[in-house]
């Protein structure tokens, strides 16, 4: 299920709203790859990049047609645009940052929207993917957009990822608090002993696979099937019949 544009830009106005790009543009931080160059964004960015003057020039948003698109920014030239997530209409090797936020968990194949990232992403891009967390709280409550879509455990995302020949490089727990609006809920003392494996959403840096890890995928032992035991004729044990009764036989 796609959620609308303005159910989105309506939440981030709101205190827990604020909150949650807070603490997601500090997971952003935490990666080992910072955004930077020729930078994409699949899906909503508007609380992430909103923040940098320098975004109005160097960030296109592209918006998935069943979520819908708003102008981007409001006070320049627009730089956002409606695009079919399974042909993006970008030219191979045309960004050197692709930031997928809230979209791959509401594509209806993510299989093609990841090849289609891959595609336009030049040699050696940064891939990040901002993902809900089946296992925590936000995907389970509706009044948040994490709680919408399809949520990824990270056996699922990294099983989906290695259909595609992609490998996760490195995974950032986000949303280590409540999903509700008191500020009792979201205090950043949450952050220090929320589990690691119920955080609301990961942020996860992908890559390539080698190619020869592609095509030769590693060898599984198979142990070997023993031959059937067949019961072998044994020697009479009265020894050789006479000739002449083997005559009369």
């Amino acid at each position: 299920m796609a959620i609308d544009v303005l159910f989105l830009r309506d939440f981030y106005h709101t205190p827990l709203g604020r909150r949650t790009a807070q603490d997601v543009l500090k997971g952003l931080g935490a990666m080992d790859a910072p955004l930077g160059g020729r930078t994409l964004c699949l899906g909503y960015g508007l609380p992430l990049f909103s923040a940098f003057p320098e975004a109005k020039t160097t960030v296109l948003w592209a918006m998935p047609a069943r979520q819908g698109v708003m102008p981007w920014p409001e006070d320049d030239n627009n730089r956002a645009v409606l695009v079919q997530e399974d042909r993006l209409p970008f030219v191979h090797d045309a960004f050197d940052t692709i930031l997928a936020v809230h979209s791959l968990e509401f594509s209806q194949d993510p299989e093609a929207f990841l090849q289609e990232m891959l595609r336009i992403s030049a040699r050696g891009a940064r891939i990040l993917l901002i993902v809900p967390n089946r296992l925590g709280l936000w995907a389970h409550r509706d009044q948040t957009p994490f709680g919408y879509g399809h949520p990824y455990s990270v056996f699922q995302l990294t099983d989906l990822l290695r259909r595609c020949s992609l490998k996760m490089v490195q995974k950032v727990p986000l949303l280590s608090f409540f999903p509700f609006a008191p500020r009792w809920a979201t205090h950043p003392l949450w952050s220090r002993i929320w589990p690691q494996a119920l955080a609301g959403a990961w942020c996860v840096r992908i890559e390539r696979e080698p190619l020869w890890a592609a095509v030769n995928p590693k060898p599984v032992f198979v142990p070997a099937r023993r031959a059937p035991l067949v019961a072998m004729p044994q020697p009479s044990a009265c020894g050789p019949l006479p000739r002449s009764e083997r005559k009369d036989s």
